[in-house]
């Protein structure tokens, strides 16, 4: 039976798709169609996934910056482009980085003693946020992916909204702080807190019960004035704490039940004020 040269394609496509998901090339395959397709019929297949390839492969690339500039530069980069929405993006050491427009960008890190200076423009993150030098600024911050992580030890002393959107994992080698601007969980968004995050303004959710932050075991939440007015803490686990620091009076957030009781692990207060 003679095969239709435009299934055959539509076939070889979805194999090459398949089989690139799983590093394994299709040379096999293209073994077993020689008998039946022509010399080019076959080099214009043989083009048509190479090229296939290459816009699979490399639709998401790292761009790390080469030297200080602004983000629409691409000087300032390595690939002599500028950073698209499917790339991570990596502030070097050394390095400012200044936005002159909103920015989206799939992963971002910003690495010791190098500065994201977002200019007052707002950042949409999709994808992990790895922050162990600087971010300034003041324009809003949106980190929108889904089970993504925020890791690193540096600092945001941008005074923008940090929104959190979907599920977020705060890893056990994070201490971040974030001294102004609040930082807010959209409804049906959880946050596990597995390290060390400060807070010098306020958290804040949409939802009463969709809103949720959780403090897992041994981590620590130093908070600087309004925790959750809507949405769910979690406090429980064994060795988290929950710190109450502010300058100001502070309310005491009633944590979720356990056993009926609404239950810290560890609950610290300091500074002045009531609390």
């Amino acid at each position: 039976e003679r095969l239709n040269v435009y299934d055959i394609v539509i076939k070889l496509f979805i194999i090459s798709t398949y089989s690139l998901s799983n590093n394994i090339f299709w040379f096999s395959t293209m073994k077993n169609v020689l008998s039946f397709l022509g010399k080019k019929i076959l080099v214009g297949l043989a083009c048509l996934f190479f090229i296939f390839s290459a816009t699979h492969l490399f639709s998401q690339a790292t761009r790390t910056s080469v030297q200080s500039g602004n983000w629409s530069n691409q000087n300032t980069w390595d690939c002599s482009c500028v950073p698209t929405s499917a790339d991570n993006a990596v502030i070097a050491t050394g390095h400012t980085v200044t936005l002159l427009g909103s920015t989206n960008i799939t992963g971002l890190t910003v690495q010791t003693n190098a500065v994201l200076n977002d200019n007052g423009q707002p950042n949409v993150i999709t994808g992990n946020f790895t922050l162990n030098g600087t971010y300034t600024g003041s324009g809003n911050i949106l980190l929108s992916g889904t089970a993504t992580t925020i890791d690193g030890t540096g600092s945001i002393s941008n005074t923008g909204t940090m929104t959190l959107t979907n599920n977020k994992t705060i890893l056990s080698t994070a201490s971040i702080s974030k001294n102004s601007g609040n930082v807010a969980l959209s409804a049906a968004t959880t946050v596990t807190n597995n390290g060390t995050i400060t807070v010098g303004s306020s958290i804040t959710g949409v939802n009463a019960t969709t809103s949720i932050w959780t403090n897992a075991a041994n981590s620590t939440l130093n908070i600087g004035t309004v925790l959750l007015t809507t949405g769910v803490l979690n406090a429980s686990a064994s060795g988290n704490t929950i710190n109450y620091y502010g300058s100001g009076a502070q309310t005491v957030k009633l944590p979720s039940l356990v056993s009926g009781l609404g239950t810290y692990h560890n609950l610290t207060v300091s500074g002045a004020s009531t609390k």
